[in-house]
């Protein structure tokens, strides 16, 4: 049986879409722990790098890429993990789990699009605080699944968070766009339905096969989208630089998170992963120039600890007996 669900939250996440977080959150499944040094540091710079994807998002928007451009060379740069398919051994647990890994491939590219698009409309500051609320809200969907327990300190945690969510958005120097809000919330929310389903497909394949052809879909999806839309170029050198940075700062966070994850523990990924809120805040302020206002600096503190807290909290806690079992996975 895997560790309950509530141990694999927190840790870092692509911000940049909450998609490939799900690195952090489910091959913790399969990995075992070693070197937690070693993790810590693998971790701590994925997060960092994961956090300065979104600033060099916007930098590429600004000298003139649109969002199908900025998706074509994020899905290329994640292409390769439809490799999973070359093994027969993969293919047959793709085959057992394929109405769960289609589900979380098209919940993926939902995710990736609502984060690009947020961003193009609003500071990447701003939106990384309000997606950072997904870890509130699996566990408050985890506790509806019956899979946790959700006590006092947990629902400080969750309140704390969806207060600084309302100073952050609510407050008249937050300086948000509308449509961009709820395309961030619709991130956060739809990052949440990924690792609870996530959760649920781990009974019939492996992490690794999940990642793989989650990924892989979405990525095929989104080049054909990208395409059927149009896809611009930035006009400048700069802009062109800047795509670069974002496959960077999209393809080795992968890397690092994946060798890191196994090797450190919940809390610590949760702790470790609010990096990338702090670098995605400091370098927009740094390279864009668009810092928080008072109140977005309240309410993403608030953000934070309640995203820290809830799932440090809810990894302590034993979930109900009457959870089932999960079903055998795929040899």
């Amino acid at each position: 049986m895997p560790a309950p669900l509530a141990r694999r939250i927190g840790a870092g996440t692509e911000s940049a879409a909450g998609n490939y977080a799900a690195i952090a959150l489910i091959a913790r499944s399969r990995l075992t722990s070693r070197s937690p040094s070693s993790g810590l540091a693998r971790v701590a710079l994925a997060s960092v790098l994961f956090g300065f994807s979104g600033v060099f998002i916007r930098l590429s928007y600004d000298h003139g890429a649109n969002v199908p451009a900025v998706l074509t060379v994020r899905s290329l740069t994640l292409l390769p993990w439809l490799a999973v398919f070359a093994f027969a051994a993969r293919r047959a647990r793709v085959r057992a789990a394929w109405p769960q890994l289609l589900w979380l491939g098209l919940l993926q590219t939902v995710n990736v699009v609502t984060f690009y698009s947020a961003v193009s409309r609003m500071s990447p500051a701003l939106v990384s605080l309000i997606f950072y609320a997904y870890p509130a809200i699996v566990v408050v969907g985890a506790h509806a699944l019956g899979w946790n327990r959700l006590d006092g300190l947990i629902a400080s945690a969750v309140g704390a968070t969806l207060l600084g969510i309302v100073l952050t958005i609510g407050l008249p120097d937050s300086g948000v766009n509308a449509l961009g809000v709820a395309l961030a919330m619709l991130n956060a929310v739809g990052y949440a339905v990924y690792i609870l389903s996530a959760q649920a497909a781990l009974r019939r394949t492996d992490a690794v096969t999940i990642i793989g052809s989650a990924g892989g879909l979405s990525s095929l999806l989104l080049l054909a989208g990208s395409f059927a839309w149009g896809v611009t170029l930035p006009s400048s050198t700069a802009g062109i630089e800047s795509l670069a940075v974002v496959a960077v700062a999209i393809l080795f966070p992968h890397v690092l998170m994946l060798s890191g994850v196994g090797r450190l523990g919940g809390a610590w990924g949760s702790l470790v992963s609010c990096l990338e809120v702090i670098t995605t805040v400091v370098a927009t302020a740094l390279l864009l120039g668009l810092p928080l206002g008072q109140g977005a600096i309240v309410g993403g503190v608030l953000i934070v600890i309640g995203g820290v807290a809830a799932p440090i909290v809810a990894s302590q806690r034993r979930p109900p007996a009457a959870v089932p079992a999960p079903a055998e996975r795929v040899p």
